[in-house]
């Protein structure tokens, strides 16, 4: 059976993460030879939450490799935590191959965890957009097969504490604006007590959201009428906080009449 044994030290603290390393983890190919078969065809309806989850373009952190001084351990925990916060059990760990950081994600399953790795890290000079993948050797395909140096690993810990940012209203460079007209929408007093603001995402009415590292962002608004802005800010380990405001946008002249919402709750 192909498999490793992870971090048997159990509640030793890790002096790298400010965390706890993790009884013992076996993370095996998701095949048939591995795990009984009625598990392996259970597998792919348990796993496509999660892929939708990572394939999301708004969640990931909007980096490069080394920009902003972001290595591999800081992506994985910036995926872990945002993970764990939608409440995935997540580990953070370095592979025995070339000491990348990833991420363990725990599916259960038939009365038992399945361990699936997470490669949250961009390739090359890529910008990483997403909250990583899952390393199959087929990505696609009905195989299930993982990458063989993601079987390997030499730690497994626990996520290090971390408290939420504050997420405050954001505003808006004008009081009103005309519908179809380009505004500034700003979130500065926004902020993270123990790291730092890593991620804004955006979501104005019922358009798509979107996610920048800045704390402004350039809006246009479709809809007239009173219209829902809402921020949701996430810090560099990934726990976020929301807040809302309501956009007043004026009707074009032969655009539609105005629709008032329903409360959102500000």
């Amino acid at each position: 059976m192909k498999s490793v044994l992870v971090a048997i030290v159990v509640l030793l603290f890790s002096s790298v993460l400010g965390a706890t390393q993790s009884a013992s983890i076996r993370v095996v190919q998701l095949d048939g030879a591995n795990l009984p078969p009625s598990l392996v065809a259970e597998l792919p309806g348990l796993l496509a939450p999660l892929n939708a989850l990572l394939a999301d373009p708004t969640l990931g952190p909007q980096r490069k490799l080394g920009q902003d001084g972001w290595t591999t351990a800081q992506f994985a925990r910036f995926t872990a935590g945002s993970l764990a916060e939608r409440g995935y059990d997540v580990q953070l760990a370095t592979t025995t191959s070339g000491g990348a950081w990833c991420v363990l994600v725990g599916i259960r399953a038939s009365n038992r965890t399945v361990w699936v790795p997470i490669e949250p890290s961009p390739s090359g000079d890529a910008v990483q957009l997403t909250l990583g993948r899952i390393p199959f050797v087929s990505p696609g395909s009905a195989s299930l097969l993982l990458v063989e140096p993601y079987l390997s690993f030499t730690s497994a810990t626990t996520l290090p504490a971390n408290v939420p940012p504050t997420a405050l209203p954001p505003t808006a460079s004008v009081p009103a604006v005309n519908q179809g007209d380009m505004f500034q929408l700003l979130a500065g007093s926004s902020h993270d007590t123990d790291g730092t603001i890593a991620l804004y995402r955006w979501c104005i009415g019922n358009q798509p959201c979107a996610s920048t590292t800045s704390w402004s962002y350039t809006a246009i608004i479709n809809d007239a009428g009173q219209v829902v802005v809402r921020l949701s800010v996430v810090d560099n380990d990934g726990r976020s906080a929301s807040s809302a405001f309501i956009m007043t946008v004026l009707a074009a002249p032969g655009r539609p009449a105005p629709v008032t919402p329903p409360p959102c709750g500000c």
